[in-house]
């Protein structure tokens, strides 16, 4: 649905003669090695979901280029906040760690925690979506949408715990694979971040 959405959306854009602002992930530099990672790194998508956001990025490229629609592209990363459903399997790790300390449950950690995330607020991810919508142009731009900053899975751990006064166990998976990921704003800077800042307001 990603992938053939994006495309159908691209198309009714060409007709309407529209710009388009779409949303793709982190999920595209899958196994990649390179910290911070910028948009010029390496795509290794290693999911179903990773690679169809690489597809729709390269449809909307063909959208731009050849049929002269005006794109943007935002590459979202560990995005947070209000009303984040625990139990969804899209859920993102804070607010199921939240809904697991507030239960009193333990938390399940895989790998040592000290792999990394970068996280971003929805409120800041709105803001530079809506930004973007003024800046779109038929050289088809990508852009990560992060703060920068990498935070490990046990600081965050460690954070939650203590902002809500409530201390949980923590099991541990040390032989599961995970990947490390700190993404960098530079191209946001560089671009005045559109005005905003990638500070959580």
């Amino acid at each position: 649905m990603n992938l053939t959405g994006s495309i159908r959306v691209f198309d009714a854009a060409r007709k309407a003669k529209t710009p388009v602002v779409y949303a793709s992930s982190a999920a595209v530099y899958g196994d990649n090695a390179e910290m911070p990672l910028c948009e010029r790194s390496v795509l290794r998508p290693l999911t179903a979901y990773g690679a169809d956001k690489l597809g729709s990025e390269l449809h909307a490229r063909v959208a731009s280029m050849v049929h002269g629609v005006p794109t943007t592209g935002m590459r979202f990363f560990n995005v947070f906040g209000p009303r984040q459903d625990p139990k969804s399997p899209y859920s993102g790790v804070i607010s199921i760690f939240v809904d697991k300390i507030m239960d009193s449950e333990p938390l399940t950690i895989f790998g040592d925690g000290e792999q990394t995330r970068d996280f971003i607020y929805v409120g800041d991810v709105v803001r530079h979506l809506r930004a973007a919508m003024q800046k779109t142009s038929t050289t088809p731009e990508v852009f990560n949408v992060c703060r920068g900053e990498a935070l490990s899975v046990n600081q965050l751990a460690t954070t939650l715990m203590s902002l809500t006064g409530t201390q949980v166990g923590v099991a541990t998976y040390l032989h599961a694979a995970v990947i490390s990921a700190l993404l960098s704003a530079a191209r946001h800077k560089q671009q005045g971040s559109w005005g905003l800042s990638l500070r959580r307001r």
